[in-house]
């Protein structure tokens, strides 16, 4: 059951997954950096040279998630 069902898991993940992975590529496309945002100049927004990403993105420091993650309320 678990080879007819793994499969068709896999698709429906992939295909869900897929516009959001192109929507990044086009964003990074036009140099986004995480945490900062897009060139402000308009002709620094197309980079056609290799995209480097580093996964994971680490997070901001005082990140208000880190708090949540230790357990600290606000």
């Amino acid at each position: 059951m678990l080879k007819f069902l793994i499969p068709k898991w896999n698709q429906k993940l992939w295909d869900e997954d897929l516009p959001l992975k192109l929507r990044r590529q086009k964003v990074l496309r036009y140099n986004f950096k995480d945490f900062v945002g897009l060139p402000d100049k308009i002709e620094d927004r197309n980079y056609e040279g290799d995209i480097k990403v580093h996964l994971p993105i680490p997070r901001p420091k005082n990140s208000t998630r880190q708090l949540s993650d230790r357990g600290i309320k606000e």
